[in-house]
């Protein structure tokens, strides 16, 4: 914190004056100083509430957008025009691949909700005919 001299509301103009540019001479030096510190405010202490998801601090939010960037121009080159198709791959070699995976997905849960007892299964564990789920017949 910089030093500061208190001025009071009793001293003379010609009290003040030195007082005032010590005052502005100590907070430029502690301003300067700050700015150009490495540690003064990380990207990962600076909280982030953007547009780039999971991203909890700017250093996360950076580092996702880097990632997205490489991935961008890993694939450049490979005959893959839209980018945006690069990105919705994530993992699978294509996003066919991926969206049969989400298919897959989205076809269990709804065995598993057409079986409940509200709409009219046995959810007993017993039924060799209900759907396996986590290794358990329904």
């Amino acid at each position: 914190m910089a030093n500061i001299t208190q001025l009071t509301g009793d001293m003379t103009l010609r009290e003040m004056y030195p007082k005032v540019n010590a005052n502005v001479t100590n907070v430029n030096a502690e301003i300067t100083s700050h700015k150009a510190s490495g540690a003064a405010h990380g990207a990962d202490a600076i909280t982030y509430s953007g547009e780039v998801s999971g991203a909890g601090n700017v250093k996360d939010a950076i580092d996702s957008v880097k990632n997205e960037v490489r991935t961008i121009v890993a694939h450049a080159g490979d005959g893959t025009k839209d980018t945006e198709i690069v990105l919705a791959r994530k993992d699978a070699p294509t996003l066919g691949d991926r969206l049969d995976g989400v298919d897959a997905q989205l076809a269990d849960m709804m065995n598993y909700l057409n079986y409940m007892p509200i709409n009219g299964g046995e959810f007993d564990g017993n039924d060799s005919e209900g759907p396996t789920i986590d290794g358990g017949t329904y």
